[in-house]
């Protein structure tokens, strides 16, 4: 049995995407308000593999017997696999980094913004700066290579942690961070691309943008949420004439390293595979 521990999980399309692939794989949503009761209790027993999303990528730690190394590196983890126990790994960070720098290669990225630094925020953040992030041991393909960024801001609602982890990350890549609150907008035209990390416009949450690209003027926006496929900042982004990109590419990316990591058989060949996904995805 597999599955996928959220909340809340309306807006996913994770059940419909394996079971595009593995059509007799049991795949369950435990969409709950309570990860304890979850991990405490009997719904997992027998439990082979878990794909985690929003709000528990940092919470899910705690209940992990161990964590693989990128992990350790970012703080969160949105793939489980059970052995011994339960194993943390983080696809989100080599899926945003493949996508990303096919989707920037034309163009340098010096000066990056990322919205939120929840769980899908701080892979987006080390997978930018660290190798071992975006080439974890368990990926055998080898990522491009791309210079860091020289300099990033960070845009989040925990402006206190972003500056202890920004102070860190700095030291450590050698990079310059800064961190705004998100009552406060950043410096217009301070970044060549912004990555929209919360899930605001994602069905089921506030449908708002976190920022004016006007004020902002990146040249890339990249925005995690894959539905609905056109979230009002992408739309935002379109009628400003900048070029943009959903997370539904990054997902299905997502999709390939789950089933590697639990060594299933190789999934079958769907035919129009992103085409079925995003038909999921438009507005009924």
């Amino acid at each position: 049995m597999f599955g996928l521990i959220g909340h809340p999980l309306k807006h996913s399309a994770s059940r419909y995407l394996f079971n595009l692939f593995y059509p007799d794989l049991e795949y369950r949503f435990f969409d709950t308000a309570d990860i304890a009761s979850l991990f405490h209790g009997p719904d997992l027993n027998g439990a082979k593999g878990m794909n985690v999303t929003i709000p528990y990528k940092r919470d899910v730690l705690a209940y992990c017997d161990s964590l693989s190394r990128e992990v350790a590196i970012i703080g969160s983890a949105n793939v489980l696999h059970h052995r011994a126990g339960w194993c943390a790994y983080n696809s989100d960070a080599p899926a945003f980094f493949q996508d990303f720098t096919r989707k920037t290669a034309h163009q340098p990225v010096r000066r990056v913004m990322i919205s939120g630094l929840g769980g899908i925020g701080r892979a987006v953040l080390f997978a930018l700066l660290d190798s071992r992030v975006r080439q974890p041991p368990w990926l055998s393909a080898t990522p491009p290579f791309i210079h860091r960024p020289e300099h990033i801001v960070l845009h989040t609602r925990q402006a206190a942690d972003a500056r202890r982890l920004a102070k860190g990350a700095a030291e450590r890549y050698g990079c310059s961070i800064e961190v705004y609150p998100f009552t406060q907008q950043p410096p217009a035209g301070a970044v060549d691309a912004y990555i929209n990390c919360t899930p605001l416009g994602m069905a089921d949450y506030a449908d708002s943008v976190p920022v004016s690209l006007a004020e902002l003027q990146p040249r890339f926006v990249f925005d995690v949420v894959y539905n609905p496929l056109e979230t009002p900042l992408l739309a935002a982004a379109r009628r400003q004439g900048i070029a943009c990109s959903n997370g539904l590419d990054m997902l299905l990316t997502q999709a390939r390293f789950a089933y590697h990591i639990w060594q299933l058989p190789h999934a079958r060949n769907v035919p129009g595979l992103r085409h079925k996904v995003e038909a999921l995805c438009r507005p009924r």
